[in-house]
């Protein structure tokens, strides 16, 4: 799902709400039929990829794909075998030993892309992944996303360019001002 609207709607609010980093000031939200108001985020089973990419610079790019899989207690062949999978599907593999300031910006996305996949969530926020990349960059990423939303992975992707919208995901909603423009 696609959420197209201007810059300041409440687009990130959104995502955060979602993700139970904000509460709600009012209503629900439910996920898969339940509502999640005092569910902590850590257990509510999604990825969360903010605009400001925020990679641990003193862990190698594995250590930063791992780190989700070790605070859920998995042992080391357990996070290295959700490593080698999320890395794979976003395009990292061949990052893995490298350090975070070693990173093009494209190159961090794609490794908070398989941070965020690596605790092996069923819905992906991203907060404008595509936003500051050239077009090699951007084109390569769009592939990619559509990749893991073939893997079966749900993904609200929010952006204000609409250049971004691709056919892979079937909804398009309008926001503007806080609400939804039908």
């Amino acid at each position: 799902m696609f959420i197209l609207g201007p810059s300041g709607c409440g687009k990130t609010t959104l995502l955060k709400i979602i993700a139970g980093f904000i509460k709600p000031d009012s209503g629900e939200i439910k996920i898969m039929g339940k509502d999640t108001a005092e569910l902590a985020p850590e257990r509510r089973n999604i990825g969360y990829v903010s605009q400001s990419i925020s990679l641990f610079p003193h862990l190698s790019v594995m250590e930063n794909i791992t780190f989700g899989p070790l605070c859920k207690g998995l042992d080391r062949r357990q996070r290295e075998e959700k490593c080698f999978a999320a890395a794979k599907l976003a395009g990292a593999l061949h990052l893995l030993e490298r350090m975070p300031e070693t990173l093009s910006g494209g190159e961090k996305r794609r490794v908070a892309i398989a941070r965020a996949l690596a605790v092996d969530p069923f819905l992906l926020l991203l907060d404008e992944p595509l936003s500051m990349l050239d077009s090699d960059a951007r084109s390569e990423l769009m592939k990619m996303l559509a990749l893991i939303h073939s893997s079966g992975v749900a993904i609200i992707h929010v952006t204000h360019h609409p250049e971004e919208i691709t056919a892979d995901f079937a909804k398009i909603v309008k926001m503007e001002n806080g609400k939804f423009v039908l």
